[in-house]
């Protein structure tokens, strides 16, 4: 539901936390977000963004990222952190808030299949983060 990440990677703003957002219609008559901003919103794992996103894989019923082997950076320098995926602001991991109303700490060592799957739910995965 939610996480912590950096406010800040490279030399731009990666967030902005309000935003005018609308919507449009794109080449294939999709929805999209749109807005009028370069920089992104406080979400994660959104197409818009060229984020990484969790692609399920019916074979092993696991979802992956869309870039293997990512899952979240821990503590990494502003300056070369990834606006891509979410950032922790410690060693020990990634503060995460889910929709059970537990918070949670995800290890820097997640295996990728649990952390993505983690947020694929309705593709009725079955994973735990302890």
């Amino acid at each position: 539901m939610s996480s912590e990440r950096y406010a800040r990677c490279g030399k731009r703003a990666n967030v902005h936390w309000g935003m005018a957002i609308f919507t449009m219609l794109d080449a294939g008559g999709g929805v999209i977000a749109a807005t009028n901003y370069d920089d992104r919103t406080a979400t994660f794992s959104d197409r818009h963004y060229d984020d990484i996103l969790p692609v399920f894989d019916p074979a092993t019923r696991t979802s992956h990222g869309s870039v293997p082997g990512l899952t979240f950076q821990s503590l990494p320098r502003p300056d070369v952190c990834d606006p891509r995926i979410l950032q922790s602001s410690t060693t020990s991991g990634l503060i995460v808030a889910l929709m059970d109303g537990s918070v949670r700490t995800i290890s820097p060592a997640v295996a990728p299949a649990v952390y993505w799957s983690s947020m694929t739910p309705d593709k009725g995965e079955v994973v735990s983060l302890d």
